[in-house]
């Protein structure tokens, strides 16, 4: 699977024509509120959502990973968002 988009010069060179998001979204489960109320950390919270929760949480990693392989985005165009929401 190649990693860069193939595009012309009326995408930039880009291969893709608009913007797309990839998302994140923390359901408050019985389980996620279960942790929330005993432990408040971010980490504790995030972690009982994607491991613990029925509803098992798609990190915005996960969700860019699926675009990526259904090819309406890039490796790269996802690692570079996700690397940038994680400096900030």
């Amino acid at each position: 699977m190649d990693c860069a988009g193939q595009g012309c010069k009326l995408c930039n060179g880009t291969g893709f024509k608009g913007r797309m998001g990839i998302h994140e979204l923390l359901v408050m489960d019985e389980t996620v509120r279960r942790v929330a109320l005993t432990d408040m950390t971010a980490d504790s919270i995030r972690n009982a959502a994607i491991f613990h929760s029925p509803q098992r949480m798609r990190t915005m990693v996960q969700d860019g990973l699926i675009k990526v392989l259904q090819g309406t985005t890039t490796l790269s165009e996802v690692l570079g968002v996700v690397i940038k929401e994680k400096e900030e």
